[in-house]
């Protein structure tokens, strides 16, 4: 009797066992897709990258890029780099500002270019500010 006992008892342990592992499974399984949905948040909302519109000088071959760097979430500013490549697309000058546009998406009528000899003049546009102008020049 008193070995019948001994084998039930070890028998619970072991069923323990089990259920612990489960447990610590499925936590790790849901601490999983927490973390990869918090980074894949992060992702979208700060770090992003997305072209909204290039602009190209036909006559020097110049393009403006506006990108967006991630998005606001649900409102604010929308963060913005704007950059100056040449003909063979390398980077001639860039600047980081932010468009303020009440949340909503960006497109191209929140940029527009002034080509001059020796610049673009850029000029950002957003529903929650004045315009504003930015210069990035074709050499440093």
């Amino acid at each position: 009797y008193e070995q019948s006992n001994s084998l039930q008892f070890m028998g619970v342990i072991a069923v323990k066992k089990q259920i612990i592992k489960l447990v610590l499974t499925v936590m790790i399984v849901i601490a999983f897709f927490l973390l990869a949905s918090t980074l894949y948040f992060l992702y979208e909302v700060e770090w992003k990258k997305t072209v909204i519109i290039e602009l190209e000088n036909t006559e020097t071959g110049h393009s403006v890029i506006l990108q967006e760097i991630g998005s606001p979430f649900l409102f604010g500013p929308s963060k913005v780099q704007i950059i100056l490549e040449n003909e063979k697309g390398e980077l001639v000058d860039e600047a980081e500002d932010y468009i303020y546009n009440d949340g909503k998406n960006l497109n191209q009528g929140n940029i527009s270019v002034i080509w001059t000899d020796t610049s673009a003049n850029v000029t950002l546009c957003g529903e929650e500010q004045e315009d504003k102008s930015l210069v990035l020049q074709y050499q440093r």
